[in-house]
């Protein structure tokens, strides 16, 4: 009669395998982490933008300094 040999009873082969997969997520989880990358996708978009309206707000105003400049220039004598 065959038997299991002493040092192979605590011996787990496949637990490499099982440890190389990586944890499965349920769809909570997952639906979690979605949202949390949508929040983080929405606040990089929303200080970009806000960035480009502090721009054009800048040009307008250098612009506007700029017209205000000539208009302000001394005039060449003749």
């Amino acid at each position: 009669r065959m038997a299991t040999r002493p040092k192979n009873a605590t011996q787990h082969p496949g637990r490499i395998v099982i440890e190389s997969q990586g944890k499965r997520r349920t769809a909570v989880q997952k639906a979690a982490d979605d949202q949390c990358e949508k929040e983080a996708k929405e606040a990089s978009h929303k200080a970009v933008q806000e960035s480009y309206q502090r721009i054009a707000t800048m040009q307008a105003q250098m612009q506007a300094d700029q017209e205000n400049a000539r208009v302000d220039a001394p005039k060449p004598k003749p």
